[in-house]
C-alpha cells in the first residue's frame, strides 16, 4: 500500500477516491488549483507535465473506433481554430476509441499533414487547453503510413478555416 509522505500526496490520495465534487490543493500561496478526477489519476500515475505524451501501442493490441452519440462541439471548434493557423495540416478526423483492457474511452484524432509532427502536437496542446476534453483523453496519430487512416477518415471532420484572398472574396 502506498503511504503518502506529505500533505500534497495525502490530498491527492483523498482526491483519487470517487468524487462527487472537485478536489482542491492549496499551497502556501493565495491560489487554489481545482483538480478534475482525470488530472488526479494522471498525477498519481506519475505524469506531472501537461500536454502531449508520445506512447506506442503494443503490436496486436485491439482498438475499437466508433462515432460518438454526442458530438464534442467545443473540442471540434478548438481543434479547428488551431489547425486553421497551421498551414501544414491538410485535414483531421475525430472518432471515439476504446482500447482493449482500458475501461475508459478516449478520442482518437487522425491528422493528415505535410510538416513536422511537433507542430501538430503544439496545435493540439493549444486546442485542448482548458476543459474541452471533459476529462476524456485524446490520442492523435499521423495518417500517413497508419493502418487506421482509412477508418479515421470516416470520422467527424475537423473543418479548417478557408485560407487565401479568393476564399475571402466569396464568403
Amino acid at each position: 500500500m502506498f503511504e503518502p509522505e506529505n500533505e500534497i500526496e495525502r490530498m491527492l490520495m483523498r482526491a483519487a477516491q470517487p468524487l462527487e465534487r472537485p478536489a482542491f490543493a492549496r499551497a502556501l500561496i493565495d491560489a487554489e488549483k481545482e483538480f478534475t478526477p482525470a488530472e488526479v489519476k494522471r498525477l498519481l500515475a506519475g505524469h506531472f507535465e501537461e500536454g502531449a505524451e508520445t506512447i506506442t501501442l503494443p503490436a496486436g493490441e485491439q482498438l475499437l473506433l466508433g462515432h460518438p452519440s454526442d458530438v464534442p462541439d467545443q473540442l471540434i471548434s478548438a481543434l479547428s481554430r488551431e489547425f486553421s493557423a497551421e498551414k501544414t495540416i491538410r485535414g483531421a478526423w475525430l472518432m471515439l476509441a476504446a482500447r482493449a483492457g482500458h475501461p475508459e474511452q478516449s478520442w482518437m484524432l487522425g491528422v493528415d499533414h505535410d510538416g513536422s509532427w511537433s507542430n501538430v502536437q503544439a496545435a493540439i496542446n493549444r486546442a485542448i487547453a482548458g476543459n474541452v476534453l471533459k476529462g476524456r483523453p485524446l490520442d492523435a496519430v499521423p495518417l500517413e503510413h497508419s493502418s487506421l487512416a482509412s477508418t479515421l477518415r470516416t470520422g467527424i471532420p475537423i473543418p479548417a478555416a478557408k485560407r487565401g484572398l479568393f476564399q475571402k472574396l466569396f464568403r
